[in-house]
């Protein structure tokens, strides 16, 4: 019995000393680490595509969760996780005019802490892009590229690149159009900034490049005529214009106006745009005689019989011996100026002077022509100049002073008038 006594008091002693070895290592030990407090977030900056946030570092925190709402599962996903040291970060790769709401938490080893206060933001637009500047009477039209979800543009306008750019106004379409231009060659520069509207307040995206467009002045032709494909009327034809019809002007050259009209563009005579004459006869030399001979294309046509027939009604045949050295076709197209100025002014002369005449009428007209000179086989003296044309039946002769029109080298052999005439091969192609 003393025994078993003894063996119980043992045991007892035995649990009381564990208890206090367990309450002494109890009070050794190190307190257990608390969870985080959510931190304040904010954003610092915003771009098209990215949201720049930023927090107060936080007591514990061993690092940072940083968190995007989900519209479409209504919660917020976590994002990125970043160190302790942190406590900023930017978000990228998102859409343009996008809002996006985010949050942030601390967290240790302890835990994590509650998600801190959201913060919202809407991106800016993508930068706008002008497709193309149109201009037409007294207006142009900017054109813009098609951005989503924006909700308009912004239109400005200046009259340098460098200058003050004016608002014009807004447009919830990709164009916008500005009339009541000045009515003169003038260039006007164009750009615009795409907006959305958020919280009642417009919020602007970047501005586009700079585009620039001429307006040019819209005239009234004052008679009918032709566009050219150059500013001469020995080129191709573009189609006609007819009298009281806008063009626009875009620069002058010489005594033609570059144009466009009804999607050509190319060149028309001055006297369509002010139907008055350039030069008067009294006033031809050697000099401008073509600008009198473009006049008389103008007023006439330009057909082989208009030319034809102007110089052959229009010229008096009259011996001289002012030109009689020029006994070969290669002086004579060396004095070609003279002869024809002299043939316009005087409306007289040789046969040098009807030949020089129609040819360079021709040649301006667009016909390619060439002088013919054969000498007499009687006369020793006697000489005579004429053209030869291509037509569309190939080439064929032209004297005016004897009224020949049109004649094959057989046809002009028979003729009474040339049998006596020894025919110099080689400067003119043959007229079959």
């Amino acid at each position: 019995m003393k025994r078993t006594i003894s063996l119980l008091i043992a045991a007892i002693i035995s649990v009381l000393m564990s208890f206090g070895a367990l309450t002494a290592f109890a009070e050794e030990a190190a307190p257990l680490q608390a969870v985080p407090a959510a931190p304040s977030l904010s954003a610092s900056a915003v771009t098209s595509t990215s949201v720049s946030l930023k927090w107060a570092a936080v007591e514990n925190a061993e690092g940072y969760k940083l968190y995007q709402y989900n519209a479409n599962t209504k919660s917020y996903e976590s994002i990125k996780s970043v160190a302790a040291t942190v406590t900023e970060s930017k978000v990228k790769s998102l859409k343009s005019a996008t809002e996006y709401t985010f949050k942030v938490s601390a967290y240790n080893s302890a835990g994590e802490s509650v998600l801190s206060n959201s913060v919202a933001r809407l991106t800016l637009p993508a930068k706008a892009v002008i497709s193309s500047v149109k201009t037409a009477k007294q207006k142009a039209t900017v054109k813009i590229k098609k951005q989503t979800p924006a909700d308009g543009f912004t239109v400005y306008m200046a009259t340098s690149k460098n200058g003050k750019y004016k608002k014009l106004g807004d447009t919830a379409k990709n164009k916008y159009t500005v009339k009541k231009l000045k009515n003169k060659k003038k260039k006007y520069y164009f750009k615009v900034r795409a907006y959305k509207t958020y919280n009642g307040k417009k919020i602007y995206g970047d501005y586009s490049s700079v585009k620039s467009e001429y307006v040019y002045r819209y005239v009234k032709t004052d008679a009918a005529g032709s566009v050219m494909s150059e500013a001469k009327f020995a080129s191709e034809k573009l189609r006609g214009v007819k009298k009281n019809k806008y063009v626009k002007l875009i620069k002058k050259s010489g005594h033609w106006y570059k144009v466009e009209y009804k999607g050509e563009t190319g060149f028309v005579y001055n006297r369509v745009i002010k139907n008055k004459s350039n030069i008067s006869r009294a006033k031809v030399n050697k000099d401008n005689y073509t600008v009198f001979l473009d006049d008389l294309i103008f007023e006439r046509g330009n057909s082989i019989k208009t030319c034809f027939d102007y110089v052959k009604y229009n010229m008096t045949y009259s011996k001289s011996s002012n030109y009689r050295q020029l006994n070969n076709v290669d002086k004579v197209e060396a004095n070609e100026d003279s002869l024809a100025s002299n043939a316009i002014k005087r409306k007289r002369g040789n046969c040098l002077s009807y030949a020089s005449l129609l040819k360079t009428l021709l040649e301006r007209a667009g016909h390619k022509s060439y002088y013919s000179y054969a000498h007499s086989t009687k006369y020793s003296d006697n000489a005579h100049c004429w053209c030869v044309v291509e037509t569309e039946n190939g080439y064929r002769h032209l004297d005016a002073k004897r009224g020949f029109y049109l004649l094959t080298d057989s046809q002009m052999k028979k003729d009474y008038r040339s049998k006596d005439l020894k025919s110099i091969e080689g400067h003119y192609p043959a007229c079959k």
